[in-house]
Formats: C-alpha cells, sequence, structure tokens
C-alpha cells in the first residue's frame, strides 16, 4: 500500500547485490534505514530506483521464516525521515 492505494505486485531475484530487499533475505538480517540517502551505502553501492512508488526515506526490511528458512521479507517504508 502506498498513500492508501494498493500498489502493483511485483518481486525481486533473492540475489540482487543492489536491492536492499535481496540483501535481507540472502543475508537473514533486519535491515534499519533512517535516512536513506545517508545510509544506503552500508547494504548496496548505489541507489535503486523503485519498481513502483515513490522513494522512500526511512526502510525497515525484516527476514519472514517458516521452520527456519527464509521465505520472503517484510518492509515498512516512510516518505519521512527517522
Amino acid at each position: 500500500m502506498e498513500n492508501n492505494q494498493l500498489m502493483p505486485e511485483f518481486s525481486f531475484v533473492s540475489n540482487d547485490p543492489n536491492r536492499l530487499a535481496s540483501q535481507c533475505f540472502s543475508n537473514k538480517h533486519e535491515i534499519f534505514i533512517n535516512d536513506y540517502l545517508l545510509e544506503y551505502k552500508k547494504y548496496i553501492s548505489g541507489i535503486q530506483a523503485p519498481v513502483s512508488g515513490l522513494n522512500a526515506a526511512s526502510i525497515i526490511y525484516i527476514p519472514i521464516y517458516s521452520k527456519n528458512i527464509v521465505i520472503g521479507v517484510l518492509t515498512v517504508q516512510s516518505f519521512e525521515k527517522y
């Protein structure tokens, strides 16, 4: 959902080194970014345009587990920092 609108479904390959969702999935750890423009370099080499919607300013990615296996990623994003 973005601005109370349902976004189109999309996905990423799980080993894309330049997508935060893929980094979360592959490395099996949470990613917490308070200011995307300052902190993205901790995880990826370059800023990626969103597949859908607007650029986020702060982001959380959390791996989703089933029986100790990562099966997906949950994300919450905001247009405001922190």
